[in-house]
């Protein structure tokens, strides 16, 4: 279980056996942090000062107040390694030019490719506003991209992730792109009869005390990204509202999410294995994986809420497999023959 504590610049997650994530309100940075550390976030997020929390610190580890001091200081440097930005590793590589999600002068937000706006959309009134001339395929491409930001925008929360469906649950893989999610999902649904129902973009929802899984979400993207971008060949504006059938239609309870690391992939081993996050673990996870809307402390509050929620309903997992496609087929077939589920 989770412990949630809000401040005007901060949100923070404490696992009831310690250790903790932070998100930076503000910035969008988040880390996690060890039992100790959390214990001294936690004395400042209550409005202890920094002298206080050495002094309790001190008392507790009888070491130096120098020494102490140095260790406060530091861990309340909120870190920017997991900065999550707009701009981010949900997006497939379209070359060296990355996407970006900008404030607009007036409102709403710019998408751009690089330095060059593709598109304005109003939060208002979800209109599409066309600011350049692309061919269709260019416009599937980028709305493609788009849409679970889009969706964000919208209040929809979509998770980075491919999933299967088997017998009533689904089982969702998630990760940045390259991770592998999409192999993965598809070579278990092969081996376990199960139902490939989404490559990347997971829409859920809370739904009668459980988390569940908009099993046809990902085709009614694909269809509104198709028509939207016939279009755009011969309109300057669009409305997103259709993008929301995402979130209707048939849903399913989630039985667990995997996460994946291309650079955790096991070598030297046939078998796959898993490992459980602890909470505040997994906050820094699905975080990290959650696709951005609006980037405003109001989404980040919202963000927060949806995945701390999540992660009350839903074990999560790191998910080790082993390198290469062949090694992970087998293994996959050994499990079936076994009757080994993750």
């Amino acid at each position: 279980m989770l412990r949630t504590t809000f401040t005007d610049r901060y949100a923070f997650a404490e696992a009831r056996r310690g250790g903790a994530t932070l998100l930076d309100l503000e910035t969008g940075s988040f880390f996690s942090m060890n039992s100790s550390a959390s214990e001294i976030w936690r004395e400042f997020l209550r409005g202890e000062a920094r002298e206080s929390i050495i002094a309790a610190v001190v008392e507790k580890s009888k070491l130096p107040s120098s020494q102490v001091g140095e260790v406060v200081e530091a861990v309340l440097q909120p870190q920017q390694a997991n900065r999550t930005v707009i701009q981010n590793s949900q997006w497939p590589a379209v070359g060296p030019t990355p996407y970006e999600i900008l404030p607009a002068p007036n409102g709403g937000f710019d998408f751009l490719l690089g330095t060059r706006r593709l598109f304005h959309f109003c939060t208002e009134t979800r209109v599409i506003t066309r600011l350049a001339v692309l061919d269709e395929l260019e416009w599937k491409q980028h709305l493609w991209s788009f849409s679970p930001n889009l969706l964000a925008m919208m209040g929809v929360p979509t998770l980075h992730a491919a999933g299967v469906v088997n017998a009533g649950r689904a089982l969702l893989f998630s990760g940045p792109s390259g991770a592998g999610k999409t192999t993965t999902a598809q070579l278990w649904a092969q081996a376990y009869g199960a139902k490939f129902v989404c490559e990347d973009k997971a829409v859920l929802v809370h739904k009668a005390g459980k988390m569940e899984l908009f099993q046809h979400a990902e085709a009614a993207v694909n269809g509104w990204v198709s028509e939207q971008a016939s279009r755009l060949l011969i309109s300057d504006e669009v409305v997103a509202t259709g993008l929301s059938d995402a979130a209707n239609g048939t849903t399913v309870e989630i039985a667990s999410i995997q996460f994946l690391d291309v650079n955790q992939r096991l070598k030297g081993t046939p078998r796959l294995r898993t490992e459980a996050l602890q909470d505040y673990e997994g906050v820094a996870f699905v975080l990290r994986q959650t696709f951005t809307g609006t980037g405003t402390r109001e989404d980040w509050l919202d963000r927060f809420a949806w995945v701390t929620s999540l992660l009350s309903h839903v074990p999560v997992c790191q998910l080790f497999v082993p390198d290469g496609v062949p090694d992970l087929e087998k293994e996959l077939r050994r499990r079936l023959v076994g009757h080994e589920q993750l």
